[in-house]
């Protein structure tokens, strides 16, 4: 019984082994055409050739489609879609929370509407699944990150060659508990750790805003000259923003409350900010905020922070676009900057220095008032003041000089070259265009 037992198998397994060799062969060519396919499958819609743009503008979304009876049709569908969601995370990350939520009708119906093609430098397939009814890709693509914020700053929804405005922030805070506001600055200011105040000041910092004054170690007003009669001495605010060189000030108060409402042991909490913003350089009011917020909580102390975070949140965005929008309207119109010009061996700096300034979209003029072998005098017609025309300066790079600033105000600067130790002779097609005399 063995042995005829032994001999089936034996002739099983011959029976078998060729079929079996020519599976293995037919399932490693299949292999070697499936990694064929799906290599081309990746790069199949541009050439194979590496990003010259940065890391910071590659995306890598997922997209999907249904399928119904085109597989082909329902794959390129799907990258279609993975296409558009990159597209909206490119967006997200050029702009602000407050640019996104001033323009964010024109970005839905124009921007995210509209063909994200010509954006487009390169992208590629790095994955695909068929899945009951639905094909699923993962899709890398690479941004003209360039052409995109040069379309977004046409449109103004990037302000351009612009140093957005410090801020410093006088916000005093009360609770239930608290007898009086508390707040840091002035002689009877109380210990201070304000939840509405760090929130702000952090959406600020979101939307690309300095903050004047440090939050952990205060300025001391007295020390510098500033004495405040109340927590609500407008004037004294603005006059230590002045001293700390910040150009926008926002005085006002955050209340922290416990409604009526009840819900077992849930109790709702009002959260309430009232804010004026100024101008630090006209004093004058530009503009007023109010924002609530309601939060639930079962405790008493995480009810009231939550309700003050939350109106410190929707507070700050507020707060980012309405700035924004004033510093804007503030430097609509060009005003003249009287900017003295100096250095040893100025002149062929200063050449080069007057090409750029002609070529900045937010200068409409530049004119020479005196020149002499020392320094030079000039207006520069420029959409904005002193300080932000320095702050402007301050990002550009030169090859053969550096700038030092100072004596900066909101009318005139005084601008020092400061030459490298490899620098080199400027060449004649660079002068062309920064020319010296009216």
């Amino acid at each position: 019984m063995t042995i005829q037992r032994t001999l089936a198998t034996k002739k099983t397994n011959n029976y078998l082994n060729p079929i079996l060799r020519t599976m293995r062969l037919s399932f490693f060519a299949i292999i070697l055409i499936l990694s064929f396919v799906f290599r081309q499958s990746g790069y199949a819609a541009l050439p194979e050739s590496k990003p010259t743009i940065s890391d910071s503008s590659v995306i890598i979304s997922f997209g999907s489609s249904e399928i119904k009876k085109d597989i082909p049709k329902a794959k390129q569908n799907a990258v279609n879609d993975a296409l558009n969601r990159s597209f909206e995370k490119i967006i997200t990350k050029m702009l602000t929370p407050a640019e996104i939520s001033d323009n964010l009708e024109f970005i839905s119906s124009t921007l995210l509407a509209g063909n994200p093609d010509r954006y487009i430098s390169t992208y590629k397939i790095i994955g695909e699944a068929k899945a009951s009814s639905n094909y699923t890709v993962a899709v890398e693509t690479s941004f003209n990150t360039e052409l995109l914020e040069q379309f977004l700053k046409e449109k103004s929804l990037i302000i351009s060659d612009i140093q957005l405005p410090e801020v410093m922030l006088f916000i005093s805070e009360k609770r239930p508990e608290d007898s009086s506001p508390r707040f840091w600055w002035g002689s009877s200011a109380l210990p201070y750790n304000s939840i509405t105040e760090k929130k702000i000041a952090s959406v600020l910092k979101e939307n690309n805003y300095k903050l004047a004054g440090d939050l952990q170690k205060r300025p001391d007003p007295e020390q510098l000259g500033i004495f405040f009669t109340s927590v609500y001495d407008t004037e004294a605010s603005i006059a230590l923003a002045r001293k700390l060189q910040a150009d926008i000030v926002v005085t006002g108060t955050a209340l922290a409350e416990e409604d009526s409402n009840v819900m077992g042991d849930e109790k709702s909490y009002t959260g309430r900010v009232e804010l004026d913003i100024y101008s630090v350089s006209s004093g004058m009011k530009l503009a007023v905020l109010s924002k609530d917020a309601v939060a639930r909580s079962m405790n008493n102390k995480e009810g009231l922070d939550s309700s003050l975070e939350m109106a410190g949140e929707t507070s700050g965005q507020a707060l980012a676009s309405i700035i924004k929008n004033s510093w804007q309207q503030q430097g609509s119109d060009f005003k003249t900057i009287k900017a003295k010009i100096e250095g040893s061996d100025y002149l062929s700096s200063f050449i080069m220095l007057r090409k750029t300034l002609n070529s900045m979209s937010n200068i409409k003029d530049v004119q020479t008032r005196e020149l002499s072998s020392e320094q030079a005098i000039v207006d520069i017609l420029f959409k904005g003041n002193g300080k932000t025309l320095a702050n402007t300066l301050m990002l550009k790079r030169f090859d053969t000089f550096g700038l030092e600033l100072s004596e900066v105000t909101e009318e005139s600067l005084t601008i020092r070259f400061i030459p490298k130790s490899d620098e080199t002779p400027i060449e004649k097609s660079d002068m062309e265009g920064a020319y010296i005399s009216e």
